[in-house]
């Protein structure tokens, strides 16, 4: 199978056992053959060993099977968004676009992750936007980017679960500040009422 068939075969297995049960899914056939795009016979003998007798369990996770097999091919984020696209079960499906948010981002590849945040529906629990928004948060922090660190704290809702206070990533930006730009401007910064009340421990 070429790359691309691949991929389709395990989005169509994900979808297609779905609904089947855990003792059903470790004895389908076609799962272990994903699994197998990904792993190798010895990994799938330890996995089906590890729940051996009573199967109460899945011995993978066909999304976390896809995931790994973008990472290991290095499918283009464009592409591998469309993938997941096609994952019925929604909250697989934006859980996973979060996770390829997060990726992205730490491969600076900043406009597409921004593209596939906006495809997540923005809602206030379980995998939505403001999720997202944060490892933009996170990432902003990290290399001292004050200002758009400051346009993605409303987006990510710090006030929802799980909740973190402000305080905290701004005291991760000014850390990060100082190792971009030295500690006395970092010291400088923080002087400035946006930071008022926030821990400068870690500069």
């Amino acid at each position: 199978m070429t790359k691309v068939e691949q991929l389709d075969f395990i989005v169509s297995t994900l979808n297609s056992t779905e609904e089947i049960s855990n003792f059903e899914f470790n004895f389908n056939d076609d799962v272990r053959k994903a699994f197998l795009l990904v792993y190798n016979q010895e990994d799938l003998k330890r996995n089906l060993e590890r729940e051996h007798p009573h199967y109460h369990n899945k011995f993978c996770y066909l999304d976390e099977i896809l995931m790994t097999f973008f990472k290991n091919h290095n499918i283009n984020f464009k592409i591998a968004n469309e993938y997941l696209n096609k994952i019925e079960n929604v909250s697989t499906k934006n859980w996973n676009k979060i996770k390829l948010v997060k990726i992205a981002i730490e491969q600076n590849s900043i406009e597409i992750a921004e593209q596939i945040t906006s495809e997540i529906p923005d809602g206030d629990s379980g995998a939505s936007q403001y999720v997202a928004h944060r490892h933009f948060l996170n990432y902003y922090a990290t290399i001292g980017d004050v200002e758009n660190f400051k346009t993605k704290t409303k987006p990510s809702k710090l006030g929802k679960f799980p909740r973190y206070g402000i305080e905290a990533y701004k005291s991760n930006l000014l850390e990060g500040y100082a190792k971009m730009y030295g500690i006395h401007k970092a010291f400088e910064l923080a002087n400035e009422k946006y930071f008022e009340n926030t821990n400068t421990f870690g500069i």
